[in-house]
């Protein structure tokens, strides 16, 4: 066939029951005397066949673990979904509403906020581009508003 590509693999090994250990860096705001700046934490997740990794995002979103940065989102809100467009590769993470409605910070805190969960999905999916979005809405709050296609650019140029 012209034009058409097969792609095969072939599993080395097959462990039932064994979690696979990913490595990801999670970035978050710090407050400092001054001003905002963003932070970066690796951490090591265990994931199952079946985990989803939109669990793993609510979950340290929710709880970062330094004690010292600000976490992305309060207890009630979650991520709804996550995934990268095959064309562009831009990544869409989309929240609960509830990331809105729990978010009681300031502009330069939530533009950190936004920034941070950027970087997060930037560095998962090797992007440089993400969209946010509340439940599959455009996203806009009392301070931030993005147009239909908007995305944040993925920087870590100060991250600390």
């Amino acid at each position: 066939r012209t034009g058409a590509f097969e792609d095969t693999s072939v599993l080395g090994s097959r462990t039932t029951g064994q979690p696979e250990t990913m490595d990801l860096t999670f970035y978050y705001p710090k407050m400092t005397d001054t001003d905002v700046v963003i932070t970066s934490d690796e951490v090591s997740v265990k994931l199952y066949s079946n985990d989803s990794l939109t669990d793993v995002l609510t979950d340290y979103f929710r709880h970062p673990p330094e004690t010292d940065v600000m976490p992305i989102m309060s207890e009630n809100a979650v991520v709804n979904s996550v995934m990268q467009e095959p064309v562009s590769g831009v990544v869409t993470i989309d929240f609960s509403k509830e990331f809105i409605s729990g978010m009681n910070e300031g502009a330069a805190a939530e533009g950190a906020i936004l920034q941070s969960i950027a970087n997060t999905a930037g560095s998962l999916y090797g992007a440089s581009q993400v969209i946010i979005t509340i439940d599959n809405q455009l996203y806009e709050s009392g301070h931030i508003a993005f147009k239909q296609g908007e995305t944040i650019s993925v920087d870590y140029y100060n991250v600390t």
